[in-house]
């Protein structure tokens, strides 16, 4: 899911700068950018700490 959502910030990246003048409004592809990499951000949190939980069982 990580790796696909990384892959869709890639794309919007390259894409949105070319739509801004015909297909949409810079606001929003500002505001799309931003609320995928907080989401992005937020699941390598969750991920990252689930990972430690899982060593701690093991120590």
């Amino acid at each position: 899911m990580l790796s696909e959502l990384k892959r869709e910030f890639a794309l919007r990246k390259k894409v949105y700068p070319k739509w801004i003048p015909t297909k949409m409004h810079r606001k929003d592809a500002l505001t799309q950018m931003q609320r995928l990499k907080a989401t992005i951000d937020l699941l390598e949190e969750l991920l990252s700490k689930e990972q430690g939980e899982q060593t701690q069982l093991f120590l």
